[in-house]
């Protein structure tokens, strides 16, 4: 609606109809990394910028991108709570990979790795706890280390798998996607060249606390009925 109100052309496309896309010339898009995977081969020279949400972005599709598009990439969070995004990237600014970046248009705060956001945009009327574990870089800006819910607790080690992705990730730059979860156990689901011995190695090299339970290559990771991640899901599925 404020595309509208600033009277700009918007688009929604469903996903059957992506490959479409270069013929709308878009100046923005705004999507989940797998969408924007999807599209990074189309010819889109009008792009002015990128905008990633709802899952982290793996750095090297944040480099693909770059290079393939050659303007800023913004990796952003938001929540229903807070009517859509309330951390970002600056467009004009130093933009950090593996970061949310900076609140916008809310005010936060950590307390115990707890994120809490408070503004007018928030649909509480105080410091509302999001449920996110997260942490803070030398400049201020936000890393979402995971849920609170999602954490697995391996004999007393608390682990954020979140965290253990990103690691892995720069291990296995050939993983397309990679998703941990478990309750007392490393569990592990993704799709990608790498051998489920690749995997295993990476996450071993971690510490023995990060042995997988179990690791299952699949075409494409599950997901929920909204078409997103759910290790809960993921935990329930893989018993």
């Amino acid at each position: 609606w404020v595309s509208r109100m600033v009277g700009f052309e918007t688009v929604f496309l469903p996903i059957t109809q992506l490959p479409s896309l270069y013929t709308y010339r878009p100046t923005f898009i705004t999507a989940i990394p797998d969408i924007l995977r999807a599209v990074s081969r189309q010819d889109l020279s009008d792009l002015r910028f990128i905008r990633s949400a709802s899952s982290a972005l793996p750095a090297q599709l944040y480099q693909h991108l770059q290079e393939q598009f050659g303007v800023p990439v913004l990796e952003s969070f938001g929540m229903t709570e807070t009517c859509s995004h309330c951390f970002t990237n600056p467009l004009h600014g130093e933009q950090r990979i593996g970061t949310v970046g900076l609140p916008s248009g809310i005010e936060a705060r950590i307390e115990n790795e707890h994120l809490f956001v408070r503004g007018f945009s928030v649909a509480h009327t105080d410091w509302f706890d999001t449920g996110d574990l997260v942490d803070q870089d030398s400049a201020g800006y936000y890393r979402i280390l995971g849920r609170a819910t999602d954490r697995i607790n391996v004999r007393g080690y608390k682990l954020d798998p979140v965290s253990l992705e990103r690691q892995v990730r720069q291990q296995l730059p050939e993983l397309r996607e990679l998703v941990i979860f478990g309750t007392n156990t490393v569990k592990c689901v993704y799709s990608g060249s790498h051998t489920t011995q690749d995997v295993h190695t990476a996450l071993t090299g971690l510490g023995q606390h990060c042995r997988p339970a179990l690791i299952k290559h699949v075409v494409e990771v599950p997901k929920n009925a909204s078409g997103k991640i759910s290790r809960s899901m993921l935990d329930n599925m893989y018993q």
